[in-house]
């Protein structure tokens, strides 16, 4: 019973992974997501933005957003330090990425957190 058990958890994974994959990512993220978590805001920095990104996707917390003029600014919570995205609202792109511990940066953020 046991071989059984675990042929169909075999053939389950193999098929998430080939006809899902986005599903594959999300799952393995979940996992990931539990693991240590060690990096400095200055690591953070030094990462490539599409790394910037995947790190803020599966280890950050989203904790507010806000908007100023035609910028869009999102604060993230990486265990402890902060990460706050700037994007230019009319052309959808990533203008500013800063990481900081520093709570007088999140004064902007008061009146948007729970």
């Amino acid at each position: 019973m046991g071989y059984f058990i675990c042929m169909i958890v075999v053939i389950m994974v193999y098929y998430i992974k080939s006809v899902y994959p986005v599903a594959w990512l999300l799952i393995f993220g979940v996992f990931r997501r539990s693991t240590p978590f060690h990096m400095q805001p200055a690591d953070f920095t030094r990462l490539p933005a599409n790394q910037q990104l995947d790190t803020l996707y599966y280890a950050g917390d989203i904790l507010a957003n806000r908007y100023e003029g035609d910028q869009i600014f999102l604060l993230y919570n990486l265990r402890d330090f902060y990460v706050e995205l700037c994007y230019d609202a009319y052309r959808s792109n990533l203008q500013n990425v800063a990481a900081f511990r520093d709570t007088d940066r999140l004064e902007p953020y008061l009146p948007y957190l729970n």
